[in-house]
């Protein structure tokens, strides 16, 4: 099954103010060999510019190397949100052409990424179905307060990557990594 993981860095949590500072997505297929290495054009990522950055004060520190990226102008994947919403849509399409919508995972898509791309690109229509992957939700255990961070459900699963968390594209290849250990 083809499928497209996911995920955004963004200033705040708030849809109505906070805005997408990066996206990262990957496609992967369960019925096929993984390849953990990124191949060119199986994934897409981008910085999103803004005149302006407006957020809340801890998403803010915490994505300030993103924030140093776009503030320097110099990095090749700069987009603004126009451009961004346009060049993932025919990133999406492109690989999910014979399908009119597409499976998305995350660490927490529907509740999360989905509600910002909706409204950061209401001009774009995205088309993805109403069910996604969700790999944290395999790693709760008994005695959870929350479902689980990514960190933790790669730790539950034993999985150790050769990239650090916390940015949009890595963390997409995080999901991955989780949903091919759940599916295995």
């Amino acid at each position: 099954m083809k499928y497209v993981s996911l995920d955004l860095e963004t200033s705040g949590l708030d849809t109505s103010f906070c805005q997408i500072l990066e996206i990262g997505a990957v496609v992967d297929d369960l019925d096929k060999p993984h390849n953990p290495e990124l191949v060119a054009g199986d994934f897409f990522h981008c910085y999103v510019t803004h005149p302006k950055i407006v957020g809340q004060p801890y998403a803010l520190m915490m994505n300030a190397d993103i924030i140093k990226v776009i503030a320097e102008g110099k990095h090749q994947n700069l987009k603004t949100p126009d451009e961004a919403a346009d060049a993932l849509k025919k990133w999406l399409q492109f690989h999910f052409a014979s399908s009119s919508k597409f499976t998305a995972a995350g660490k927490n898509f529907q509740g999360f990424d989905k509600p910002f791309l909706e409204a950061q690109f209401p001009k774009t229509d995205f088309l993805f179905h109403h069910r996604c992957f969700d790999a944290t939700t395999s790693f709760y255990q008994k005695g959870d307060k929350a479902l689980p961070d990514l960190k933790t459900c790669l730790e539950r699963a034993n999985i150790t990557l050769p990239f650090k968390l916390h940015t949009a594209l890595d963390d997409a290849r995080a999901v991955i990594a989780l949903l091919r250990h759940i599916h295995k």
